[in-house]
């Protein structure tokens, strides 16, 4: 797991995630760095609920800083909440989920956004890896477009009673002036 985390330090576009989950509450915290440095920082606190048949649902508050000028400067506030559904299967356990988000930036109008997002996790591990790989699609409702697209593939790593680490890569897509284009993040994750 360490030696993830170092490997993780010499790429120019990474992000380190940690998220603490205590019964139905949880708080993430987010880092990322790209090739010019440390450039983005988030915290995120959510209440779930689960429901009938592998539904939930979840109330989120999302604070988010990027750094201008050198300085970390925290300019958006972002409420959000998501439905979700967990299909069980023999070989793989699906996630569909819908997230609605109100995305509140200083000097900038309020906007709307909806995230969809299909995932296939692997019921099964593969030596001490359990694969897994997924697709978000962004729809922005001021923009009427859908114009951000994050495709993740990773694997959860063994788990042990206190934590839960998984690496994954995402290819990170925005359509910008009619054009997609195409960047990419490591991303190493603890649950605890």
């Amino acid at each position: 797991m360490l030696f993830t985390f170092l490997f993780a330090q010499k790429l120019p576009n990474h992000s380190e995630k940690i998220l603490i989950k205590k019964n139905t509450f949880s708080i993430d915290f987010d880092w990322r760095s790209n090739k010019s440095g440390f450039y983005y920082q988030h915290y995120d606190l959510a209440k779930s609920f689960k429901l009938k048949n592998n539904w939930s649902t979840a109330f989120n508050f999302r604070l988010i800083g990027r750094v201008k000028d050198g300085n970390l400067i925290w300019n958006e506030r972002r409420p959000h909440v998501s439905l979700q559904k967990r299909l069980n299967k023999k070989n793989i356990r699906w996630t569909l989920r819908t997230r609605q988000e109100l995305r509140l930036r200083d000097d900038k109008d309020p906007v709307t956004r909806n995230r969809f997002r299909i995932f296939a996790k692997s019921n099964k591990l593969l030596g001490k890896f359990r694969p897994y790989i997924g697709n978000e699609f962004f729809f922005d409702f001021e923009k009427k477009s859908y114009n951000k697209n994050w495709l993740v593939f990773g694997f959860d790593l063994t788990e042990s009673s206190q934590y839960a680490p998984t690496i994954y890569y995402k290819l990170i897509s925005d359509l910008v002036d009619g054009k997609w284009t195409s960047t990419y993040t490591l991303i190493f994750k603890v649950t605890i």
